[in-house]
């Protein structure tokens, strides 16, 4: 879920994770993880819908609730030479950014939750300290998703 939050200024900011993944720190790869928000669809309850999850995903890992959500795309592989997974993207925009509810920390996985200005997002990721972060390529998608979305609300 990649979320795109209303700023001061009426532009947008991307809402992003940083998260403490166990294989990347056994692996000595990176310390943290930047992420979007996510989930599993039909984790719990079988019969949940793409949409259902997101808006159950938002508000338990960012505490918020979109105005609009825009389903970009669905089936896309993961990894289809090493495995079966598939992802779906969806951009979020919130209006106002108002934490309707303590967001969870998911077992002490995320550790912090920022805001990045959407004209600075690219130049944030290529700058990202390797050694410390590592960005998920679920993240980098949405994050191409959901600029997209944006240059066609213009």
């Amino acid at each position: 879920i990649t979320v795109l939050v209303k700023n001061k200024t009426n532009s947008y900011d991307f809402l992003l994770l940083k998260t403490s993944r166990p294989p990347l720190t056994a692996e000595l790869k990176a310390k943290y993880c930047i992420e979007c928000p996510a989930g599993l669809i039909g984790d719990v309850d079988t019969t949940e819908s793409l949409l259902e999850c997101v808006k159950k995903e938002l508000k338990e890992e960012a505490g918020l609730v979109a105005d609009k959500l825009y389903v970009e795309c669905t089936n896309c592989s993961a990894s289809s030479g090493l495995t079966s997974e598939t992802l779906s993207y969806v951009t979020a925009i919130v209006d106002k950014y108002d934490i309707i509810s303590k967001p969870v920390t998911d077992g002490g996985i995320i550790v912090d939750r920022f805001l990045v200005d959407k004209n600075e997002i690219i130049n944030y990721i290529t700058n990202l300290n390797k050694k410390e972060n590592s960005i998920a390529s679920a993240t980098v998608a949405g994050i191409f998703f959901a600029l997209n979305r944006l240059n066609s609300l213009k």
